[in-house]
């Protein structure tokens, strides 16, 4: 078994294992998910420099643990959550998100990233995150222990 389809077993069987069931992952150069395909995708470079951004973003909506967690870990279960809130909006609305994203997206200061993870899907993503981190931590470490691991084999 090559070390990136070992990567993705570990991935599907943590993800079915946490209550994220009809979802795929692929690997891609950044994170996201697509909600057409139900697919997370993996980032397999390094993460931007937002992700201590994101780490004090979470913290302040009340997820202490936050900062013991890598940004690999957090941006996947991000993208992850994003699984679990399918149907909160429709078509129009995920446009108008787009477009915002859009124009916040080119800016990156923690003031403006704050901004992106405002919007209202990735809000609503960002405190299934904390909820998930908060009730689900020895959960969560065996994720970055997954990722941890399997980044070294591809890398």
């Amino acid at each position: 078994m090559t070390a990136i389809k070992k990567f993705y077993n570990d991935l599907i069987n943590w993800l079915a294992r946490n209550g994220f069931s009809n979802c795929d992952v692929d690997f891609s150069e950044i994170f996201e998910y697509d909600r057409d395909s139900h697919t997370i995708y993996f980032a397999t470079i390094e993460p931007k420099e937002s992700g201590h951004f994101f780490q004090q973003y979470l913290y302040e909506y009340g997820c202490e643990k936050a900062p013991f967690i890598d940004v690999n870990t957090l941006a996947f279960l991000h993208e992850a959550c994003h699984h679990l809130t399918l149907g909160q909006f429709d078509d129009i609305d995920i446009a108008m998100f787009s477009i915002l994203k859009e124009f916040i997206d080119k800016i990156s200061d923690y003031e403006h990233y704050s901004k992106y993870w405002d919007i209202a899907d990735e809000f609503i993503a960002n405190m299934e995150v904390v909820n998930f981190i908060n009730d689900n931590f020895n959960a969560v470490i065996k994720l970055q222990e997954i990722i941890t691991s399997n980044l070294k084999e591809i890398n």
